[in-house]
């Protein structure tokens, strides 16, 4: 989670998890919202010359992941 802000620790956490051998793919779950957009966009800049395979998740019926899972639990 970025919790809502972009930092250079989120842009560094991204590039290690790149590095990573072993992983193919990362899959960015962000907000379903324009701030949202906007990370998902930074991440992708970020890791576009990584070779992984890149998906965007977005909370479906909710703007984020928390409304979502507490919309679930009633």
């Amino acid at each position: 989670s970025t919790a809502g802000a972009w930092s250079e620790k989120t842009e560094g956490l991204l590039v290690r998890l790149a590095e990573l051998p072993k992983v193919e793919q990362i899959i960015l779950g962000f907000d379903n919202d324009e701030d949202g957009d906007y990370h998902a966009e930074k991440a992708r800049k970020v890791l576009q010359d990584s070779g992984k395979e890149l998906l965007r998740k977005r909370p479906d019926g909710a703007v984020d992941w928390n409304q979502l899972l507490t919309d679930s639990l009633g």
